[in-house]
């Protein structure tokens, strides 16, 4: 679970390099790079919220 964890760090900071990348050349491009990081960040803060808790009860 831990290694999905860091692997959505790391996507997460890779879609951000590749927004600013590619703002200047295509907006439809930065949109769908767009949607693609939302749905991320969102699995990021669900992983992130089940890692918390797991680790309390703990």
């Amino acid at each position: 679970m831990k290694k999905i964890y860091k692997a959505t760090q790391v996507l997460l900071v890779i879609l951000f390099i590749a927004i600013v990348m590619v703002s200047s050349y295509s907006t439809t491009a930065v949109n769908v790079l767009g949607i693609i990081g939302i749905a991320v960040s969102s699995f990021y803060i669900y992983l992130h919220r089940k890692l918390k808790r797991d680790y309390v009860q703990d």
